[in-house]
């Protein structure tokens, strides 16, 4: 790996990273400073599968424990983990490269991890073993071309009334289905209390933006499991007046989905709109009782983004 002095950039060669040190001395983790790194798998076309961040020896940290760097125990992400037991069965060593280097700060390095996630995830398509997307950076956010067209979205204020709504972020799914029905039917740990309501309707969103609007017929067991070992849910669709459920459709949730706090991928919200202007949390929300206005939840989203 040959890193060129006038530059904060080292070039993904073809060469395999065989040659890995027991560590980085201090003279070059001095010159690194902090950096973004990526982890390859040489049997796979030198693929990166991994994106981190650090300092030091940080880059060697991964597979210490798979017999990369020295001998110290370091937990690895289980999939990261598996990724790299399958390179070494190959008789290889995943490849490493400082992608970026001497960027000054944590904030710095985040940003620069976080478009690379993007950058793979997104726009190539590209399976990573992250854990999650890097850090939220809210306005700085990675935004493919429907995201950008839809920033102009306006925020739900529903002028009919919708009782039960349910909301699934499917930023994820729509990426592995490639199907916005697909992405938002399935695969959900629904409460049962949740799962037979006449007029029932699930949003799909992605970055806030509803991109599907379905009527739910009823729920049915799929053959997903969560970490938990609870059976998944998917829904069949419902037929409904198209014009009830135009007005849902392209709009921005954000000020609803914010107010609720961090929203894990797997988790939903569940909502009453009276068509009046006011939100009620049926689930997400621990003040499930209260109405809120939406207007105010707007602005406080829109104050939000303009910080």
């Amino acid at each position: 790996m040959d890193i060129d002095s006038n530059s904060s950039a080292v070039v993904l060669g073809e060469k395999r990273n065989t040659d890995i040190p027991d560590k980085i001395d201090a003279l070059a983790a001095e010159k690194l400073g902090i950096y973004v790194y990526v982890l390859a798998d040489p049997t796979d076309g030198n693929r990166i599968f991994y994106v981190g961040k650090g300092q030091g020896d940080r880059v060697l940290h991964h597979g210490r424990e798979k017999g990369i760097g020295d001998s110290n125990p370091v937990v690895s992400k289980k999939s990261k983990k598996q990724t790299i037991d399958d390179i070494l069965t190959k008789g290889n060593k995943p490849g490493w490269y400082v992608v970026r280097r001497n960027l000054g700060s944590a904030e710095n390095a985040f940003h620069v991890e976080a478009g690379i996630i993007y950058a793979l995830t997104y726009a190539n398509k590209q399976s990573l073993t992250n854990l999650t997307e890097g850090m939220n950076l809210g306005p700085h956010k990675g935004l493919s071309a429907e995201e950008v067209r839809a920033l102009n979205a306006k925020f739900i204020d529903p002028k009919t009334a919708h009782p039960f709504v349910m909301l699934f972020n499917i930023d994820k799914g729509y990426r592995r289905h490639g199907d916005i029905f697909e992405a938002t039917r399935k695969a959900w740990s629904v409460n049962e209390k949740f799962q037979n309501h006449q007029g029932a309707i699930a949003i799909g969103l992605i970055g806030g933006i509803s991109k599907g609007v379905f009527g739910i017929k009823r729920w049915t067991r799929t053959d997903e499991v969560n970490k938990k070992g609870k059976v998944l849910l998917s829904f069949e669709r419902e037929e409904v007046n198209e014009a009830a459920l135009k007005e849902l459709e392209l709009k921005n949730w954000s000020s609803i989905v914010n107010f609720a706090g961090f929203w894990r991928h797997g988790s939903y919200l569940v909502v009453e709109l009276d068509g009046c202007g006011s939100v009620r949390y049926l689930h997400g929300l621990k003040d499930k009782d209260k109405p809120y206005s939406l207007k105010e939840l707007e602005e406080r989203a829109s104050t939000k983004i303009q910080a």
